[in-house]
């Protein structure tokens, strides 16, 4: 199943299930995000269901302090909207083999939200074509 397949209800849905949480990273990342190298975010309720995506684009030459601060305000930011759960993509332009780089985001992910109180429910790759699991 691709974006272009969402089931109908797919809002209402937790996106704790992978496969809808991958189709859904699909549809909220464009092609040039992807080409820029970006962190996507999805923040979600308390039920795992979308409330808000995000982009952040830029990212590839990060420091561990920067990844750590990235996800420090995004989960400060939550509390505002209600949100308590968040999938986290690592898109590029091309491969979804996970890097040093890309285990090193993923644990800055799991440190914060773990330190946040923020359930991490999903992490991704992503390039042009593809949208993988990085569990």
């Amino acid at each position: 199943m691709t974006f272009e397949h969402l089931p109908e209800d797919w809002p209402t849905r937790s996106l704790s299930e992978t496969a809808l949480a991958a189709d859904v990273v699909d549809l909220t990342l464009s092609s040039g995000d992807r080409r820029r190298t970006s962190v996507g975010l999805l923040l979600c309720d308390e039920r795992h269901r979308l409330l808000q995506p995000m982009v952040i684009n830029e990212v590839a030459d990060c420091t561990d302090d920067e990844r750590r601060h990235l996800f420090e305000v995004v989960c400060d930011a939550m509390v505002g909207i209600d949100a308590s759960a968040l999938v986290v993509t690592l898109a590029r332009p091309a491969g979804t083999r996970l890097t040093p780089t890309d285990q090193e985001w993923l644990a800055s992910a799991r440190d914060v939200c773990a330190a946040r109180n923020v359930r991490l429910i999903g992490t991704f790759l992503a390039d042009m074509e593809h949208v993988r699991s990085a569990a």
